[in-house]
């Protein structure tokens, strides 16, 4: 039986051009793809000064299919032009297809790569190293089947202080358990961007999204996607599984829809099960009668909110041959709605900015709390010389633990300030503070 491909899947065409896939071969019955790379012979050109070494020769990055800002330049589009463009891409046949590389296998490679004398191989290489580490870590949760690695990682072709991992998680399940470990893990350096971090990575980044910077980043603060790993920049693309992924997706789409009018819309998540995908799907609830479906296509809105909380989302409103849903496109957005729910967060920092201060404080055995400001408080624990960062529900759920007061009464304080914290919340927030032995 031919096996299907799905995004984040490589295609090698007949004409040595590396097509990033960008669609569901299994749903859709065809493939679309958009090129990335085609050897450097071809297009003499570098991104940010770099090739990459990959398949045995030397190929130039053209394009980064999943940027929408971005584009292949003038002068190499005429080599796609016997294939048929489209919305996202061109339309790939099979018998255009010389070879396929699929982003489970990178992860075999990866991890069971072996020389001519079937010996494991070491590489020299940092961001190997990483990823293989993140790989086994994140294997103690999800099947080794149900991860890949996708780009240059795939190839083994990427770069020490250039690269980025690219990382692949199939099922919803298997992503939501995932982002949990990562979070709660203490075997590696995981960092989670701050809101001031994420503000400058709207800036630095030109993010296309019709949020204000701040905006943009009180909302990235609640995802996992986008990560540091070791202080390399991981991105965790997370790939539907056939068919239990594709409910809101396949039933909110028709063929030919046609856009009705540009709205807003109010409404609470009933259901945010396909939210980590591209696209991404909501179902939201209007009022007692009426529920839509929500599609965007745009990464900046994945995750964006979860089940049980309130948006305001603007797109355009479609009309298929059965329903009616909203297309969030790039003049729109989905936003949470004044309280949204910031979970409590303890970010492990870069401890060699401090280390003097630090060093110096070592003798004290407790953990020491610093109140930076209103939203942002440090703890260092000497003991194991680490230092950390507390948002503001994070700090007084560290300053009530560590007075000896109840759950009911932690609950009812966080009540006042942060009225969408869930109990489940703070439950998983002190279990973390003692697995990290900072309750004392």
């Amino acid at each position: 039986m031919r096996k299907v491909l799905a995004p984040h899947d490589f295609i090698l065409t007949k004409e040595n051009f590396l097509f990033l896939v960008k669609n569901y071969e299994e749903f859709d019955g065809y493939i679309i793809g958009a090129p990335k790379y085609i050897p450097y012979r071809l297009a003499r050109i570098k991104f940010r000064g770099k090739t990459w070494w990959m398949l045995g020769k030397r190929w130039s990055r053209i394009n980064n299919p999943l940027d929408s800002t971005s584009f292949i330049p003038r002068n190499i589009t005429s080599y796609f032009k016997n294939y048929k463009q489209t919305r996202n891409g061109f339309k790939i046949e099979r018998l255009d297809i010389k070879e396929i590389f699929r982003a489970k296998e990178g992860v075999k490679k990866l991890l069971y790569e072996k020389d001519k004398g079937n010996q494991a191989i070491k590489s020299n290489s940092k961001i190997r190293a990483t990823t293989k580490t993140l790989v086994n870590l994140l294997k103690e949760v999800v099947p080794e089947n149900r991860l890949g690695l996708t780009g240059s990682s795939l190839f083994g072709g990427e770069m020490d202080d250039f690269s980025d991992i690219d990382l692949v998680i199939y099922g919803s399940k298997n992503y939501t358990k995932a982002i949990n470990h990562l979070k709660r893990q203490t075997k590696i350096n995981v960092h989670f961007r701050t809101i001031k971090e994420w503000e400058d990575f709207y800036e630095r980044y030109n993010v296309n999204c019709c949020l204000n910077k701040h905006e943009f980043a009180i909302h990235m603060i609640e995802k996992g996607d986008q990560i540091l790993v070791e202080n390399i920049p991981v991105t965790i693309f997370a790939v539907r599984e056939y068919p239990k992924d594709f409910k809101i997706f396949s039933h909110y789409l028709g063929n030919n829809p046609r856009p009705l009018e540009r709205i807003t819309a109010e409404g609470v998540i009933i259901d945010d099960s396909e939210s980590m995908f591209l696209p991404a799907n909501y179902l939201i609830k209007l009022d007692e009668r009426r529920e839509i479906g929500i599609y965007t296509d745009n990464r900046a809105f994945i995750s964006q909110a979860r089940t049980g909380e309130k948006v305001i989302v603007s797109g355009l409103l479609m009309k298929g041959m059965h329903n009616k849903w909203i297309y969030v496109d790039r003049e729109g957005y989905i936003k949470k709605v004044n309280n949204f729910k910031e979970s409590p967060r303890l970010v492990a920092r870069n401890i060699a900015f401090s280390y003097p201060f630090l060093y110096s404080e070592r003798k004290k055995r407790k953990p020491m709390l610093k109140i930076r400001k209103a939203t942002l408080s440090t703890i260092f624990d000497p003991e194991n010389m680490m230092l950390y960062e507390l948002n503001e529900s994070a700090r007084i759920i560290y300053e009530l633990v560590n007075k000896g007061v109840t759950k009911k009464v932690i609950y009812n304080k966080l009540q006042e300030k942060h009225p969408a914290l869930e109990k489940k919340d703070i439950q998983n927030f002190i279990k973390l503070l003692n697995f990290k032995n900072l309750v004392r």
